[in-house]
């Protein structure tokens, strides 16, 4: 049976403590990392990795659920460190991890800067140049729903399009255990929907918590809040309805 480690990936930005929920699925036979965080972190997981008493040498495989640069940042950093991992994302996510399409975010926030002002102008300027700095990786196979992702078969893709075309969530069946990606979020111990703010598609998003809600699930590790285990079933009735 898989272990599923939620790491915590920090960064200080603008004077504020930022932290992404990365995860780690592992037996005795696979390890598989879920997203790579912020650029230049690469170091930082390491060290959770050790003080999870978890050995990165055996990551043989990363997933990525989208192409965001807090997803993404420190992928190329993996692939150089340990050059044998396989990385995996949807047909469609992987045109822009491979750098075949131009940032899906990037693009949005080119057309929107010129309407913006003062500190938000500001921030979006910022996002652009940290979006151009991610470095692109070769993406070596595609996953589509219910995909597997381990060689057992126990760890599965699932679609989660809508706050990105071509997101995906992880589902561990034997833990019963979603890695949701940006699919949802936990804001102040609550579950939640994708940010409206960063989707970019809210009726799509909306027929994937539906879709999730069908999945027999008793844990969530949400990419922005971490994990959620509190009245499961009531929380999924809320969202997809």
């Amino acid at each position: 049976m898989f272990t599923i480690k939620a790491l915590n990936i920090k960064i200080i930005k603008d004077g504020i403590e930022q932290i992404v929920n990365p995860s780690i699925i592992y037996d005795n036979d696979e390890m598989i990392l879920v997203d790579c965080g912020y650029p230049d972190t690469i170091d930082q997981f390491e060290s959770e990795a050790n003080r999870l008493k978890i050995d990165l040498n055996r990551l043989n495989k990363i997933v990525i659920t989208h192409h965001d640069w807090d997803h993404i940042g420190s992928l190329a950093d993996f692939k150089e460190r340990y050059p044998n991992v396989q990385i995996i994302s949807s047909a469609i996510q992987a045109k822009y991890i491979s750098g075949e399409k131009p940032s899906l975010r990037l693009e949005a926030l080119i057309a929107k800067i010129d309407t913006l002002v003062g500190k938000e102008k500001e921030f979006a300027a910022q996002r652009i140049e940290i979006i151009r700095s991610v470095e692109n990786s070769k993406v070596d196979r595609y996953v589509e729903d219910n995909d597997a992702i381990s060689d057992d078969g126990d760890v599965i893709c699932i679609d989660t399009p809508g706050h990105m075309p071509g997101h995906v969530s992880i589902y561990v069946k034997s833990s019963k255990t979603l890695i949701a990606g940006d699919a949802m979020n936990v804001i102040g111990n609550e579950l939640s929907g994708a940010n409206p703010v960063f989707t970019f598609d809210m009726e799509e998003a909306a027929r994937s918590i539906k879709k999730i809600s069908t999945l027999d699930i008793e844990r969530i590790i949400c990419y922005h809040g971490g994990e959620y285990k509190n009245d499961m079933q009531a929380s999924m009735t809320r969202l997809a309805n």
